[in-house]
């Protein structure tokens, strides 16, 4: 079966990728514009009818952004083959484009958007953890807006403790994404740029001042899903206001983060805001002292 996917919803869009690995038995081989390039289109479509290896699932990242006559050969692909296990997945798309258009005609399509408004995401939070109050749920909006990469983190976090959520717990473990990119900064840009020395100095200094572990750490997670943001739309070829649109950032904050978000790849930056997520619960299930986490990820990640 060959799918077409589009939106800023990544979250969902991920995990409808690895469910349905998952339910074919199958490894996921991503192919991006770069692979187009070197690699023969017909050799990356022959991966999607499986191997003596097993089964594999093609999940083709943004075709919208291929070379016109990339995207003619595959819309004729899909018109003329039905069969092979293939996602299409465009994270942002012009829909005046000739290849959406057709492409929808083609073959299943789905489009997964955000949510736009504080009950929308407030609702999309307690549908993905319904253990999670409105009224927490609420409150955890009101510190990161429409962002639902946040959004799990943040309820992944929150489902960890030992107690029933209470709203006053947000104050402690969700950083407020308003100041989070200009309290954390320095630390961040020392870490992109592999400067240990100087972050682990300026960790000892946010800690010295007051600053609790679990509250750096939201800040970091919220640097790096805002770089998440900007890599993704740079490669896509957005506006500073467009990424502001489709995810809430603050263009002056969206800005700022360009220089550091080129220097790194979206695959890094999930890798790291994995790390980060881990290492959020294990402050909260863990009885090692809490400074010695935080500056053993700080350490690793400027490696």
């Amino acid at each position: 079966m060959i799918e077409y996917i589009f939106g800023d919803d990544t979250f969902t869009a991920r995990k409808k990728i690895h469910e349905q690995a998952r339910s074919n038995s199958a490894a996921i081989r991503f192919v991006d514009k770069e692979n187009i390039q070197s690699d023969s289109l017909e050799d990356i479509f022959n991966f999607a009818k499986g191997s003596l290896f097993g089964n594999v699932l093609l999940v083709i990242e943004d075709p919208s952004l291929f070379p016109e006559d990339v995207r003619e050969r595959i819309l004729e692909y899909c018109e003329k083959t039905k069969t092979g296990n293939i996602i299409l997945w465009d994270k942002g798309v012009d829909k005046r484009l000739t290849f959406y258009k057709k492409i929808k005609q083609l073959v299943s399509s789905q489009e997964l958007q955000q949510p736009k408004s504080e009950d929308a995401m407030t609702a999309w939070i307690m549908k993905y953890a319904p253990e999670i109050s409105r009224d927490v749920s609420r409150e955890v909006v009101s510190r990161i807006g429409f962002d639902v990469w946040a959004g799990a983190n943040e309820a992944d976090k929150l489902r960890a403790l030992p107690h029933a959520v209470q709203v006053s717990d947000i104050i402690e473990f969700v950083a407020q994404r308003d100041t989070a990119f200009a309290t954390a900064f320095p630390l961040l840009d020392a870490i992109v740029r592999k400067q240990q020395v100087l972050a682990i100095r300026l960790l000892t200094e946010m800690l010295d001042d007051g600053a609790s572990e679990r509250f750096i750490l939201a800040m970091l997670a919220y640097q790096f899903r805002l770089f998440l943001a900007v890599r993704m739309g740079k490669d896509s070829g957005q506006a500073v206001e467009s990424i502001h649109q489709k995810t809430g950032f603050h263009p002056i904050a969206i800005q700022k983060a360009m220089q550091g978000a080129s220097r790194l790849s979206v695959a890094t930056i999930s890798e790291i805001m994995s790390r980060i997520s881990m290492v959020e619960k294990s402050l909260i299930t863990t009885t090692m002292d809490p400074r010695s986490i935080v500056t053993m990820l700080i350490v690793g990640l400027c490696r």
